[in-house]
């Protein structure tokens, strides 16, 4: 699974926040009869709570410093990621930029 980060920052409580595109996150055609539901990429979140990362590891508040431990350490095997939802009554997937820095 290719996971495209698009924005890693830490919150005020010290956890790695990243949002990136995740591959066959959403439900993009229904199951029928005949062929099996197909699944495309969504933009989400998840968070690397400081508790579970080694404590050898420095954090810093930047997002390429952060973007390169995550890699290097493999810190995003087994999470759990959200969809971050837009309201499509005025956007929609089509015209959407990413997370604005």
């Amino acid at each position: 699974m290719q996971i495209e980060i698009e924005k890693v920052y830490l919150n005020n409580r010290g956890n790695i926040i990243v949002e990136a595109i995740v591959p066959d996150m959403v439900e993009t055609r229904k199951q029928t009869h005949l062929d099996p539901p197909e699944y495309g990429p969504c933009l989400c979140k998840t968070t690397i709570y400081k508790e579970s990362i080694p404590p050898w590891i420095q954090l810093e508040d930047k997002d390429e410093l952060l973007e390169d431990l995550i890699n290097r350490y493999n810190l995003l095997v087994l999470q759990d990621w959200q969809p971050i939802l837009i309201d499509d009554s005025d956007k929609y997937w089509d015209d959407y930029d990413g997370p604005s820095h």
